[in-house]
């Protein structure tokens, strides 16, 4: 860490006074963060080391959000070899830690406002696409890492058909752009943009389906809400965004891509802890696999289904 910190403080001294430098969290991938002070303004510096995680997709979709009006930290500075990056400084005050002291679901008026916006962003060509090949793949991640690795009664394969019902239907819904992963951390309350928020970790940003970003709110990994709850949250965008799609329908399309993401969760989570060494994710599987478990028990052409998840639960998340 000592070096790492070295190397940031040589490359934004030619930038800004360094008075300190300390240590942020790191993320679910191989970037870290620091919080950098200059002249008692602060700044955030993102480390992400180019042979793990390039990070050109965060400059071009940082400045393309940017330029559409939606709220993101301004990138200040980049290194030449794309390793170190200094950005605006959002706080500390985000979705995560007001619901924490208040766990109200209107704090969600405003990211749900936001989702209306990047829906309307027009396409472009640098952004990738959901494919169908894609969904199923990230699903079957439950497989190699869930069924796979540990000693429960279903094997790898037998929720094909499961995967390929999600896939499709995640496709035959309205697509837009996909910040991917819409949580409580990753919206800042601030003053500093219009809008009163801000977003960050967009960098995997991509054009999908266009229920995905609402069902990574409502399913978020620090908090859950009733299925009223959750429902009216659903059915509040529909008429924000004037979708013409019935409320039903469009409810079932939001709550398969929301199992499509979960599922697909599982199994980073369990890679996470298995091959990179980072457990503390374990500790949000039981709260996913209960989200799965409430859609494929909502729907009686997914009950089939529940007990990849019953018996894989039975069998612990340790």
């Amino acid at each position: 860490m000592e070096d790492t910190r070295q190397l940031i403080e040589y490359f934004a001294s030619s930038h800004m006074k360094v008075d300190s430098l300390e240590p942020m969290t790191a993320d679910a991938s191989f970037r870290s963060y620091w919080r950098l002070v200059s002249n008692g303004q602060s700044y955030v510096v993102m480390d992400s080391p180019p042979e793990l995680v390039d990070m050109k997709p965060f400059i071009e979709l940082g400045h393309w959000l940017a330029e559409a009006g939606i709220p993101v930290p301004n990138i200040l500075h980049v290194d030449p070899n794309f390793r170190f990056m200094i950005l605006e400084d959002l706080g500390q005050d985000n979705l995560f830690s007001r619901l924490n002291q208040t766990p109200d679901i209107h704090l969600l008026e405003k990211p749900i406002v936001v989702l209306k916006d990047l829906a309307q962003l027009p396409k472009t060509d640098f952004l990738p696409e959901f494919k169908r090949e894609t969904l199923i793949n990230e699903t079957s991640l439950f497989d190699e890492w869930c069924l796979a690795k540990l000693n429960v009664d279903a094997q790898p394969g037998d929720f094909d058909g499961l995967y390929k019902l999600l896939a499709d239907a995640a496709l035959d819904q309205p697509q837009c752009f996909v910040h991917r992963d819409y949580h409580s951390f990753n919206i800042h309350f601030s003053d500093k943009k219009k809008s009163g928020i801000a977003l960050i970790d967009f960098q995997d940003g991509l054009w999908g389906p266009a229920t995905y970003d609402l069902v990574s709110i409502l399913f978020d990994r620090y908090i859950t809400w009733s299925d009223e709850q959750a429902f009216d949250a659903i059915e509040q965008y529909r008429q924000l965004a004037k979708v013409n799609t019935s409320p039903l329908e469009f409810r079932r399309q939001a709550l398969l891509v929301s199992l499509q993401r979960n599922i697909r969760i599982l199994g980073v989570f369990h890679r996470l802890k298995m091959r990179d060494g980072k457990a503390i994710y374990m500790d949000y599987v039981p709260r996913f696999a209960h989200y799965c478990l409430r859609v494929l028990k909502h729907y009686s052409d997914l009950k089939e289904y529940s007990g990849m998840i019953e018996c894989f639960d039975q069998a612990g998340w340790t």
